[in-house]
């Protein structure tokens, strides 16, 4: 959604809201272990006492990969410390920290070479803080957000970055009435990043650089009807170096009965160019302009019992399109550019159905006609999920399906379609206490995928095999 979300939301974001806890002490711990010498640690714990919120967790992952040199660990902390209000408004502090290092294993390029040295490795250090207020009015609520996000990156190739981004949000969600929701905003956002050291190639400048975006938005859902509801919205954004955008949103949806749902809806997309993109990665290009999208979207949803169907249509037209192209003028060989325009279309399909109390299963389709833009986008997606709960076991298999799968545009260099079959197997020995034990890819399947990396080549990544992993949660 572009007029919420502003730079990126080309077809749409997910937001993930966390569960808040409820009891004064609760926590869990997880471990488990398994192929390639995999070790996951998880410990979580939370509670509300009064009216104080506290939440701290930590996560150590590490693992020898499944190709020479594809070793990974990191660690993950969060914090949360917040007081909530009687009227249910609230104050609450937000950090997180993670270090991790990998190594990257040979990668295949398109003429079968090979990007990555021997024993390469990349060090990430990141830090993010985050400060919410939430206040509750009687047909209103106030949300501000403040947050910066900062980063340290160390390569054995020499490489040494650091950047940043550092922000303010606010919006007022306004009931109108009792048909119509009217939500209000603006945001402010400043990237910062810096070149310290740089490869031994031997083609980026030494430097810092900034860049600030600013942005007001309004969306108003108005129900006419029981059976009618539209929604519009404008936002206006600003980019210190891709300049104004306005950004529309408008749709309608009508429910012919209770179970039947139809909608369409038209909104633009954009996303300027990021910081590094214009000067921080070899393949950087300082007169980049930003993409712009129109999405048309048309579809249906039925909903009866314990049976879900939804199928939606789309086509996205735009312009400027950024993405790694053959560089004529000089080095490097690659460079990132507008590649012009484009039009991509296709459908999605959705079905789940509850058979009984033990069985439940899911499934999607996804068919996606890119043009002449086929470069790491697949034709063909199937996703499928079953799951079974019989007294304290659960099992759940997942498949997926990828089809037509190209290394470049004009669906030149196809990959290996491919089908990865998974499943996880957990008993409940007490309320608070589960065993598990998960496979991924159990056909062992041979397959590659895609990988838009910052390098000058178009890097192909072989994926692991067969990997089962046994583990135990224990909740409190």
């Amino acid at each position: 959604d572009g007029v919420l979300y502003g730079s990126g939301a080309l077809g749409g974001v997910i937001n993930i809201i966390t569960k808040t806890p409820t009891k004064p002490l609760e926590g869990s711990i997880d471990v488990s272990f398994g192929s390639f010498n995999t070790q996951n640690s998880k410990v979580y714990v939370g509670g509300l006492q009064s009216n104080i919120l506290y939440e701290v967790a930590a996560n150590k992952i590490t693992s020898d990969g499944h190709l020479e040199n594809s070793q990974y660990n990191a660690t993950d902390l969060y914090e949360k410390l917040g007081y909530i209000f009687r009227d249910g408004s609230s104050l609450i502090f937000e950090a997180k920290q993670f270090q991790g290092v990998k190594h990257e294993p040979e990668t295949r390029t398109k003429d079968g070479g090979m990007i990555y040295l021997n024993n390469y490795w990349e060090d990430y250090h990141r830090n993010s803080y985050q400060l919410n207020f939430d206040k509750l009015f009687s047909r209103g609520k106030l949300t501000i957000r403040g947050y910066r996000n900062e980063g340290d990156h160390k390569f054995s190739n020499n490489w040494h970055s650091k950047d940043s981004l550092t922000g303010a949000m606010a919006n007022y969600d306004w009931e109108i009435g009792d048909n119509n929701l009217l939500k209000l905003g603006a945001d402010y956002k400043q990237q910062e990043g810096e070149l310290l050291t740089q490869s031994a190639s031997g083609r980026m400048n030494i430097g810092n650089w900034k860049l600030y975006e600013y942005a007001f938005y309004a969306l108003d859902k108005h129900n006419f009807t029981d059976k009618l509801t539209a929604v519009a919205g404008v936002r206006y954004n600003n980019n210190e170096i891709s300049g104004e955008q306005f950004i529309p949103r408008a749709g309608l949806e009508y429910a012919f009965t209770e179970s039947l749902l139809v909608k369409g809806l038209y909104s633009r997309g954009f996303r300027s160019p990021y910081l590094n993109e214009l000067y921080l990665v070899p393949v950087r290009n300082e007169k980049l302009e930003a993409e712009i999208v129109d999405n048309y979207e048309i579809g249906a949803e039925f909903k009866k019992d314990d049976f879900i169907f939804n199928v939606t249509g789309f086509v996205m037209k735009g312009d400027n399109l950024i993405q790694k192209a053959p560089n004529k003028m000089a080095p490097p060989p690659m460079l990132l550019q507008n590649v012009g325009e484009y039009e991509f279309k296709g459908a999605e399909l959705y079905l789940s159905y509850i058979f009984n109390n033990f069985i439940d299963a899911q499934a999607g389709y996804t068919y996606f006609d890119a043009g002449e833009h086929t470069q790491g986008r697949p034709q063909d997606k199937i996703d499928l999920n079953v799951n079974f709960k019989i007294s304290k076991w659960a099992l759940a298999l997942n498949g997926m399906y990828i089809g037509n799968y190209y290394s470049q545009d004009n669906k030149a260099e196809r990959l290996s379609d491919f089908a990865v079959v998974s499943a996880k197997l957990s008993y409940e020995v007490t309320d608070n206490i589960k065993l598990f034990v998960n496979g991924e890819n159990l056909t062992n399947q041979e397959y590659e995928i895609f990988l838009d990396r910052d390098a000058d080549n178009y890097p192909i990544a072989k994926m692991p095999g067969t990997a089962v992993y046994f583990g135990t949660q224990i909740k409190f």
